[in-house]
């Protein structure tokens, strides 16, 4: 699904290989939230990675956080 989204719909400049979207924050432990519809199809994902690991938000996208720190916690 991220393949889809960032390579073929955004046409990001992304690592790939074969169908799958690859990023630096691929192999940390993440718990992903699924939506799915009736007939159980996925329709939607997120992925959470723990705050004590790089981050998108904290690594590649600070400017997004403001003038806030990117939270760090193993409670976050």
């Amino acid at each position: 699904m991220r393949y889809r989204v960032f390579k073929d719909r955004v046409n990001c400049d992304v690592q790939a290989n074969e169908s799958l979207e690859i990023d630096q924050y691929g192999a940390l432990h993440h718990t992903h939230l699924l939506l799915h519809s009736g007939d159980g199809a996925i329709t939607g994902c997120v992925r959470f990675p723990p705050t004590t690991s790089p981050t998108m938000f904290g690594d590649t996208f600070p400017l997004l956080l403001g003038d806030a720190d990117m939270p760090s916690s193993r409670d976050v």
